[in-house]
C-alpha cells in the first residue's frame, strides 16, 4: 500500500514535531500495511515555506535515519502546494516539487473557496504537461456548496485526492458523507492519509480502505490502491466509471442534506 500524502518529515510544518515522532509514524505506517509514502510538507500556505531543496535534504536525512533503525519504509519527496498567484513563478525557479518527480503536482485550495485565478493556473500547468492533483476537495466550502464545479474540473483532467480522515469522520459527519458521495460519483481518484502526527491525525489509510471495501466494494478499493502506485511512477491514472448510473446529488448546506439533480450538462 502506498500513501501519496503524508506530513511525516520532522520540524517542517504542522506535521511531525521531532525525528522521534516521525520514526513512530513510520513504524505505524508499516504496521498498517504501507510500504511506501510521499512526504508532502506544506509550501507557500502563508505559514510554511518549504522549497524543493529543503524538502529533498530533509527526505535524505530521514531516509538515513530509517535505514539506521532498520525501518524498511520507502519515502519519496513531494510537496503540498498552496494555490497562490506565484505557483508558476515558483515552478520556473525550481522551488516546487511534484510528487516523486512525476507529472503530478499536489495542490491545496483555500478551505473557504476557489481563487479567481485557479482556472488560469490549471491551464498553465497543462501547458507545461503537469497534472494537477487537488488535495482533499471534500473539505472545500465551494465544492460542498456547488459540487458540479468539481465534476467540471475532473472532466478537464484534474485528479482528486480525498483524505482518509475525511472518510473516517475526523472532520465531522458532513464531510464524511460528502467524501463518500464524491467517491460514489467517481470524482475521487486517490486516497491519501494526510497524516500529521501520532495522536489526532495518525495515519488510518488501511482502515479507511477496509471501510471503502465494505461500503463501495473491493473493486473500488483496488482502484484507489492501483492509482496510488501509478501516481508515484508517473503513469496515467485510471479514470473508471464502475458502470454506475448517474445519481441524484446529495448536497450539503447548513449541516443538512437536500436533493438536487446532478448538474452535468
Amino acid at each position: 500500500m502506498i500513501d501519496t500524502h503524508c506530513h511525516i518529515l520532522p520540524c517542517m510544518d504542522d506535521g511531525a514535531e521531532s525525528m522521534e515522532e516521525a520514526i513512530v509514524m513510520a513504524r505505524y505506517a508499516l504496521q498498517c500495511g504501507i510500504n511506501a509514502l510521499v512526504a508532502t510538507p506544506h509550501h507557500a500556505n502563508g505559514r510554511y515555506e518549504n522549497d524543493a531543496i529543503k524538502i529533498k535534504n530533509a527526505v535524505n536525512i530521514f531516509k538515513g535515519e530509517l535505514k539506521q533503525q532498520g525501518i524498511n519504509l520507502i519515502v519519496h519527496a513531494g510537496q503540498e502546494v498552496r494555490v497562490n498567484k506565484y505557483v508558476m513563478d515558483d515552478l520556473m525557479s525550481g522551488k516546487i516539487l511534484t510528487l516523486n518527480e512525476s507529472q503530478y503536482i499536489l495542490l491545496e485550495l483555500p478551505s473557504k473557496g476557489i481563487p479567481s485565478y485557479f482556472d488560469e493556473l490549471l491551464h498553465e500547468l497543462r501547458v507545461i504537461h503537469l497534472t494537477p492533483v487537488i488535495a482533499h476537495p471534500e473539505r472545500n466550502a465551494e465544492f460542498l456548496k456547488y459540487p458540479s464545479r468539481l465534476r467540471e474540473y475532473v472532466e478537464s483532467g484534474v485528479i482528486c485526492q480525498a483524505t482518509s480522515h475525511s472518510l473516517s469522520g475526523v472532520f465531522g459527519n458532513k464531510i464524511k458523507k460528502f467524501a463518500f458521495e464524491l467517491c460514489k460519483q467517481n470524482l475521487i481518484h486517490v486516497i491519501g492519509s494526510d497524516a500529521h502526527n501520532t495522536s489526532t491525525r495518525q495515519g488510518n489509510l488501511g482502515q479507511v480502505l477496509s471501510d471503502i471495501r465494505a461500503v463501495l466494494g473491493e473493486e473500488r478499493a483496488q482502484y484507489y490502491l492501483e492509482n496510488a502506485a501509478l501516481l508515484i511512477k508517473g503513469e496515467a491514472i485510471i479514470n473508471q466509471s464502475f458502470n454506475r448510473k448517474k445519481r441524484k446529488w446529495l448536497n450539503i448546506r447548513n449541516g443538512s442534506f437536500y436533493r438536487q439533480k446532478w448538474l452535468n450538462h
